[in-house]
């Protein structure tokens, strides 16, 4: 069972003997379902303590899938790992704490895709990869439509600094994403993107980062790969290790970074030409801001 073991190379199926992840050690196994497999409800339960993904999905052929009020926790993987769904809705739940991942997922495979996730409580990653991880693996699979919406959720880990635990982690792919009304408090790093497979200014993620409560963390980081969209009313609080506000590398030359409150971060940097707008936002305690 669940071993508490998060340093291990998950590209590395572990074997039985070994206290890493278990490929085969799941709690609820969706992928045996066949195509159309839809209207899964899942509530009031409380699964935990499993070597794998907790609750797992792999494969394009979910329908439709609602979970309300479960608590996953206790896994060398990740507590919710339904990768995709053609409509997914997550609510009033818990995530962690003592998992790898809070939860992965697919930007890939079915068309007009929606995901929601809202009113959830996430606390207790072990990972420097990205809390919430969202892949975009394979560019032949990319589709159109897809929309993957965070609002109204509560994210705490008490790891802090450039190197602490990042609570997204994005692939560029053609898919719209809305982090709108969430309370973020430590962590490092809010989000930090990355470049998919196929990245190009034809894939670009369309990002809605709005209305958030930034605490001891870095709100953006973005590595590589193509974005576009707004990141505006954010209210950001940073501690001693998250200098900057936001960095930008890649091509964030659609991002209008606007209207935000920021208290103790240092101006806006990084390598991205042209650099993405940023206009009419208040800092407080940033010396050498106006």
């Amino acid at each position: 069972c669940y071993t508490g073991n998060f340093s291990f190379n998950y590209q590395n199926h572990a074997p039985a003997a070994a206290n890493g992840w278990d490929l085969s050690h799941k709690g609820i196994n969706f992928s045996g379902g066949g195509d159309n497999m839809t209207d899964i409800l899942i509530e009031d339960i409380k699964v935990h303590r499993y070597r794998g993904e907790v609750i797992y999905n792999g494969g394009f052929q979910m329908g439709v899938i609602t979970a309300r009020r479960i608590w996953s926790h206790d896994s060398n993987g990740s507590a919710w790992n339904v990768a995709t769904a053609k409509n997914q809705l997550v609510e009033n739940s818990k995530f962690g704490p003592d998992v790898r991942f809070w939860g992965e997922f697919l930007a890939e495979g079915i068309p007009d895709a929606t995901s929601v996730h809202r009113g959830n409580t996430y606390e207790g990653c072990h990972t420097s990869n990205g809390c919430l991880a969202m892949a975009a693996d394979d560019a032949n699979k990319y589709v159109d439509g897809q929309t993957w919406t965070w609002k109204n959720n509560t994210f705490t880990k008490t790891t802090s600094g450039s190197d602490g635990i990042h609570f997204f982690l994005l692939n560029s792919a053609p898919y719209t994403l809305n982090i709108t009304e969430n309370t973020f408090q430590g962590g490092g790093r809010g989000i930090i993107a990355n470049n998919g497979s196929g990245a190009s200014s034809s894939n670009s993620a369309t990002i809605d980062i709005s209305g958030n409560d930034f605490s001891d963390v870095e709100l953006l980081l973005i590595q590589s790969g193509y974005y576009k969209g707004t990141v505006s009313n954010n209210t950001m609080t940073a501690d001693n290790t998250t200098p900057r506000m936001f960095k930008a590398g890649g091509n964030a030359s659609g991002l209008s970074i606007v209207n935000n409150t920021v208290d103790g971060f240092s101006a806006p940097g990084g390598s991205s030409t042209p650099f993405p707008l940023v206009a009419d936002n208040t800092y407080v305690g940033s010396p050498g801001i106006t």
